[in-house]
């Protein structure tokens, strides 16, 4: 006994002294995550590298403050995207989404969206740089900042610009200049100018917003911002066909871009130096300018995947780190508490037996009652697909009854229009043999030809039959057709359901015994009762129906 207490009451020692020394750790760590953090936001528009350094550097410390944190993040993403590594900034601002992801509406969180609706744009991604700026929006909107409206306004600005949208451009980016003048956020002014730069329009306005940009960032002492502006300018004379003089300006951007490094503003540079001597007509210059931009690109996309395993082994030693606290927290406490807990655990381990063994009880119980509703319900579907059975094969007999009286009624149209057909054969040969007898002859030849025709006039009940059947069988069709047009006569309705089921001309003058021609005119005043255009197809008209 004397040994546990001995246990327990070293264990309560030492989970005293590690609360205080953790705090005074977390004191400490707040103090230089601070310092670094105005540090890093008083560089963020001069050297884009640095922050990336010293981002990387928070990252190292362990730190509770999530949203301290996530600004760290979006700062470092901010770095990135000032250095032309999107893919790695929206890598970051993902890294943020997910570390708020419980806290949506969180102004970190929209400030995340707003930026990577910026990357997106410049990845040509218009359709997800519109949704991320419209949900930022939406976040600001519901905090009601008007300095981050004013952000969300500047980015949709951007995006517009990127799809030729200049008006809209204008609209958006003047609107959020309107909001920083009245805030007098200096920073932000110089950005909308610089904005409303970055496309064609009135070059004397187009001037005067970016010489103020340059005064006001000169007197911020903010390099990048005014190699950006010099970029923006040189375009602008680039526009105004000023070729020599945006050559000029375009220089003087690069040498303060190569001054601080700026992988991004020098890959703009290049590019836009490419378009001036393009448009001079100096193609080996154009050409290098190019490689050298491609050659850049190349170079700084390496770079980023080396940030990337940077940041990623960050990550790592502060989630390790996090991970370590952590476990010697529950291990001082476990030790403390083990003892005291021991009893209560063996009581909930023996509950837990007996509510174990009621519960395969039940469960049994309840198994065997399924497997008898199974059984039942298994001897139901058989009767239904028993039933099922004999109904497809009722329906098959009378699918198959129909076909047969189809196919019969088929075969008797095609032998009766055989048979005609043979039948004026044979009257054609007797008429043309009237041709060869001299004049006597011909009367007692037509006679018999008239005995012929008469002698053979019984088969015309086949013909009214036929036709009969086939007035039977498109009632349906002939109720709808007067239905739809009731000024047809009879004749008109007969000859449409004869049509309606493809008999030729030829062949529906056989079964009426009239000329073909005469069907042809019958076919004709048709169209006209049914107000056809000459271009509709008569019979397709009448299938519609």
């Amino acid at each position: 006994m004397p040994t546990l207490f001995k246990s327990h009451l070293a264990a309560i020692i030492s989970f005293l002294v590690f609360i205080p020394g953790n705090l005074i750790a977390n004191k400490n760590n707040d103090a230089i995550l601070d310092s670094l953090y105005q540090e890093v936001k008083q560089e963020l528009y001069n050297n884009p590298l640095r922050i990336i350094h010293l981002c990387n550097q928070a990252m190292t410390y362990h730190d509770t403050n999530l949203n301290r944190k996530a600004e760290f993040q979006l700062l470092y993403a901010m770095a990135q995207r000032m250095q032309g590594d999107y893919e790695g900034c929206i890598t970051t601002l993902y890294d943020i989404q997910q570390l708020l992801k419980n806290n949506k509406q969180a102004i970190i969180y929209g400030k995340a969206n707003n930026l990577m609706s910026i990357c997106y744009c410049y990845l040509h991604d218009y359709t997800t740089a519109i949704r991320l700026n419209k949900e930022a929006t939406e976040i600001f909107q519901h905090h009601n900042d008007s300095s981050l409206l004013a952000s969300a306004y500047n980015s949709c600005g951007i995006i517009h610009a990127y799809l030729e949208e200049y008006s809209n451009a204008d609209k958006y980016i003047k609107k959020a200049l309107k909001i920083n003048r009245q805030r007098k956020d200096l920073i932000q002014i110089a950005a909308n100018l610089n904005n409303l730069c970055i496309y064609p329009g009135d070059f004397n306005e187009k001037i005067n917003y970016i010489n103020e940009a340059i005064i006001i960032n000169k007197n911020l002492n903010t390099k990048w911002s005014i190699s950006e502006n010099l970029n923006n300018m040189g375009m602008q004379y680039y526009y105004a066909h000023k070729y020599n003089k945006a050559l000029e300006i375009l220089k003087k951007a690069y040498n303060i871009a190569y001054s601080i490094d700026a992988k991004g503003l020098i890959c703009d540079n290049y590019e836009y130096s490419s378009k001036v001597y393009q448009a001079l007509g100096d193609y080996k210059n154009a050409y290098k300018k190019r490689i050298a931009l491609s050659n850049l690109r190349s170079k700084t996309q390496n770079v980023n995947k080396l940030w990337a395993i940077e940041r990623n082994i960050s990550q790592k030693q502060l989630q390790a780190q996090q991970k370590n606290a952590e476990q010697q927290t529950q291990h001082y406490q476990i030790k403390l508490w083990y003892t005291y807990f021991t009893a209560i655990i063996i009581v909930i381990c023996l509950l837990a037996i007996i509510c174990l063994f009621i519960f395969q009880r039940y469960k049994r119980r309840k198994k065997m009652e399924l497997i008898k509703t199974r059984y039942q319900l298994e001897q139901s579907e058989h009767e239904i697909a028993k039933l099922k059975v004999q109904q497809q094969e009722l329906d098959i007999k009378n699918i198959k009854q129909v076909l047969n009286n189809s196919v019969k009624e088929t075969t008797d149209v095609a032998i009766f229009m055989q048979t005609r057909n043979e039948l004026l054969d044979k009257i054609y040969d007797q008429i043309k043999e009237c041709y060869k007898l001299n004049q006597t002859d011909i009367v007692p030849q037509l006679k018999r030809i008239n005995a012929f025709i008469k002698q053979n006039q019984a088969n015309n009940k086949t013909s009214n039959s036929i036709l009969n059947l086939i007035e039977k069988k498109s009632q349906e069709f002939i109720e709808r057709l007067t239905l739809k047009h009731p000024s047809l006569t009879h004749g008109e309705v007969h000859l449409a359901s004869l049509l309606r089921v493809d008999i030729s001309t030829k062949d529906i003058a056989i079964l009426t015994g009239n000329s073909p021609k005469s069907i042809n005119m019958s076919r004709y005043r048709l169209r006209k009762s049914l107000n056809l255009e000459s271009e509709e197809d008569l019979v397709a008209y009448l299938k519609s129906i």
